[in-house]
């Protein structure tokens, strides 16, 4: 019966994801990134042992106002913590700008 009542949603689960906010070059749309640390990160493994050394994430993002595709580059150190990124074809933007965008839109007739 516990089982039926996580998987039709009887309990909420804790959201686990990690988010970044990139803005679009072509028409500076704000976009929302989800990153899931314990199913999107794939290891990396540099030198000779077979032990990951850090983890990465690349991501293919496409706004709703243009389709100019962005690419989202994440690095993760051993703990998963971020420790570089790259996007080509957008701008890394803060939590507080995006929101503040988003709301200003919604706002707007």
């Amino acid at each position: 019966m516990g089982f039926l009542k996580r998987l039709f949603g009887g309990d909420s689960v804790e959201d686990r994801g990690m988010y970044f906010y990139v803005r679009c070059t072509a028409c500076r749309e704000p976009i929302r990134v989800r990153v899931d640390p314990m199913n999107d990160l794939s290891p990396v493994y540099e030198g000779d042992e077979d032990e990951e050394t850090a983890y990465e994430v690349r991501k293919q993002l496409l706004g709703t106002r243009c389709y100019k595709l962005i690419e989202g580059y994440w690095r993760f150190d051993k703990r998963k913590r971020l420790i570089g990124s790259e996007i080509e074809g957008g701008n890394e933007i803060t939590a507080a700008e995006y929101e503040a965008e988003t709301a200003a839109s919604v706002q707007q007739p």
